[in-house]
C-alpha cells in the first residue's frame, strides 16, 4: 500500500555484520522501562450488489515532528537534547504483519519523508507510530543513511551511495576503498554530509554535489553507529549506550552522557531546522 507523506511545519561483508546485525524477524525487548511512557441489505434475485469503484483513500503521515530519532534493533525512538528527554516511539512493525528485515539505519528529508534501510530493502517508516513498509530493494547492504539537502537518500557502507527511492538503483558518490562507514553519516544545514568513519574513528566532511572527502579529525570512540544534529550540535549514538557531543569542525567530542539503548543508528529531523 502506498503511504502520502505531509509535512506539517512552519517553514518547511565483515563484521559489520557481527556489530550492526538483524535477526531477521523483530521482536526486540522492550525497554519502555527504563524510559518515560511519555502506540443496506440486498435482494437475493439476479441483481448484484453495488460495487464501489471509487479509488481507494491513500493514508497520509504527517511528518515527524521530534529533533532527533534513532533506533536499537527492533524499536524505533526520539530523542530531545534540549529536554534531555528520550522517547519510545514503538517496535518496527508491518500493517501486514510480515517480517521485517532488520532496520540498520533511518533518515529524513526537508519533506518529512521518513527511510529505513537493511540489507536488502529501502523502507518508509512512520515516525509517530513506527510503522514500516518496503519501498524498494537495494543491491548490497547499507549501515548508515542519511538525506541531502535537496532530498536525495545516500547511504553509507565501504564508500558512500545515492539510492533511488522508487526503483532501488544504485549509483557512487564515493567510491569504494576511501573511507568505510563506522556506522553512519548525517547532513547539516550547511548543506555537507557529516561522516563517521573507521579510519582513525575520524569524522569527515562530504560534498554530495561532487564526492570530495575532507577530514575533519578523529574522534577516538568506535562504534558510533548514530548520527544526528540538533540546535546547532552534532551528536553520536554509540552500541555502548553512550551520547557523544561532538565538534564539527574537529571531529572531538565535547561531551558525553549515557543514553541507554543499544544504539543501532540515528538521524537529524531537518523539518523543524
Amino acid at each position: 500500500m502506498k503511504r502520502l507523506w505531509v509535512a506539517v511545519m512552519v517553514v518547511s561483508c565483515s563484521d559489520y555484520q557481527v556489530h550492526k546485525r538483524a535477526d531477521f524477524g523483530l521482536g526486540g525487548e522492550d525497554q519502555s522501562s527504563l524510559l518515560d511512557s511519555g502506540v443496506p441489505s440486498l435482494d437475493t434475485g439476479d441483481v448484484s450488489p453495488p460495487v464501489d469503484t471509487a479509488e481507494p483513500e491513500e493514508p497520509v503521515i504527517e511528518a515527524p515532528d521530534e529533533p532527533v530519532y534513532l533506533h536499537t534493533d527492533a524499536t524505533l525512538y526520539s530523542w530531545s537534547p534540549v529536554e534531555d528527554r528520550l522517547r519510545i516511539v514503538g517496535n518496527f512493525f508491518r500493517e501486514d504483519g510480515d517480517e521485517i528485515e532488520g532496520i540498520t539505519d533511518i533518515a529524513i528529508d526537508s519533506a518529512g519523508r521518513f527511510y529505513g534501510v537493511s540489507y536488502s530493502m529501502v523502507y518508509g517508516i512512520n515516525g509517530h507510530t513506527a510503522e514500516v513498509w518496503p519501498i524498494a530493494p537495494i543491491a548490497f547492504p547499507m549501515f548508515g543513511l542519511t538525506c541531502t539537502h535537496d532530498g536525495r537518500l545516500v547511504g553509507g557502507g565501504d564508500g558512500l551511495f545515492e539510492i533511488d527511492t522508487v526503483t532501488g538503483a544504485i549509483s557512487t558518490l564515493v567510491p569504494e576503498g576511501q573511507y568505510e562507514t563506522a556506522g553512519d553519516l548525517v547532513g547539516l544545514p550547511d548543506g555537507l554530509l557529516y561522516w563517521a568513519v573507521r579510519e582513525d574513528d575520524a569524522l569527515v566532511v562530504v560534498d554530495p554535489d561532487n564526492g570530495v572527502v575532507v577530514p575533519r579529525g578523529e574522534i577516538g570512540t568506535e562504534r558510533i553507529y548514530g548520527l544526528g544534529y540538533a540546535e546547532g550540535s552534532l551528536y553520536g549514538f554509540t552500541e555502548a549506550g553512550q551520547a557523544l557531543e561532538i565538534n564539527p569542525t574537529t571531529g572531538e567530542v565535547i561531551s558525553e552522557q549515557a543514553l541507554p539503548g543499544a544504539w543501532w543508528g540515528a538521524t537529524t529531523n531537518p523539518v523543524v531546522w
